[in-house]
């Protein structure tokens, strides 16, 4: 039986092995081609980079009398998550159940802002304190303050803020599962904005809550949402006087910023923007299917 020489053997083998590595390799572009053409791109309207959720809870006055008339001035439309038994919300309803109107979301954010309390949460009053309080309470009580916000505004659809971020109820138990499908997006406290709009969790939206923060830094971090294509949520509280305050010279001058770029950020109501995720979920689920 002749042998071949092994430099024949080898020169052969290349000859054979080649071909068939250029056929795999264009086997899996093509693949990879039709992965991509798949896909569908995650849009924000108008041809803007990223969302920005304005946002201002607990009900509280300055909110009224320094961050409404800036933000009707500049077009800019913002939540406010109230909390019904705030004292200004008793106080000046028909002020607060007219924003709607001004292109503004009244969100939930409970009727009695129930939080733990700790040390650092001493202001809390016992009957607030989450720890004692049953999950299924904080759900029916959250399920009757959308029914008086209903009452106000008229929206079927709602947005929901964890108070101090805390879910845990009595008896270590989480109340948000038992609400969290009757809302168009839940807020969270804490976190950057996220990295891909792909397997984004409208029911955990990671939000900034600033206190004493500057303009400056403000940009900072709605750029870092304008990096990733994505969607940056802020939850002020007291602008220029009440609680977790920033200034109001500062306030002002982030929102001039995002009223001057406006091609670039799309600012609207966490509600509109979580309709505006659920329908682009919806359109990447119907591609994927139909190209199954």
């Amino acid at each position: 039986m002749p042998i071949l020489h092994s430099k024949t053997l080898l020169n052969n083998t290349l000859n054979a092995v080649t071909p068939l590595k250029v056929i795999l390799a264009l086997l899996l572009l093509s693949k990879i081609s039709v992965v991509q053409a798949d896909a569908t791109p995650f849009q924000w309207p108008n041809g803007t980079t990223a969302a920005i959720s304005l946002q201002y809870d607990d009900a509280v006055d300055s909110q009224l009398d320094n961050v409404v008339p800036e933000l009707n001035k500049l077009g800019l439309r913002a939540t406010f998550a109230v909390s019904l038994g705030s004292l200004s919300f008793h106080r000046r309803t028909t002020e607060w159940i007219s924003l709607p109107k001004q292109g503004h979301e009244l969100a939930n954010h409970t009727l009695f802002h129930q939080c733990i309390k700790t040390p650092q949460q001493s202001w809390l009053e016992e009957w607030q304190n989450l720890s004692t309080i049953a999950a299924e309470q904080m759900r029916d009580e959250i399920f009757l303050a959308n029914t008086v916000l209903a009452s106000y505004d008229q929206q079927a659809e709602r947005t929901f803020t964890i108070p101090c971020g805390d879910r845990i109820a009595k008896n270590k138990k989480d109340y948000v599962p038992l609400i969290q499908h009757h809302f168009l997006g839940i807020k969270t406290m804490g976190g950057d904005p996220a990295r891909s709009m792909k397997n984004f969790d409208r029911m955990d939206v990671h939000s900034l809550v600033p206190h004493n923060a500057t303009a400056k830094q403000l940009i900072a971090y709605v750029e870092k949402a304008k990096q990733h294509g994505t969607m940056a949520s802020i939850i002020f509280h007291g602008i220029g006087g009440d609680h977790l305050a920033v200034a109001k010279k500062e306030h002002d001058a982030f929102i001039q910023y995002l009223a001057n770029h406006q091609d670039v950020y799309w600012v609207e109501s966490f509600a509109n923007i979580m309709r505006h995720v659920k329908a682009q979920e919806a359109l990447s689920a119907q591609s994927t299917k139909g190209k199954e």
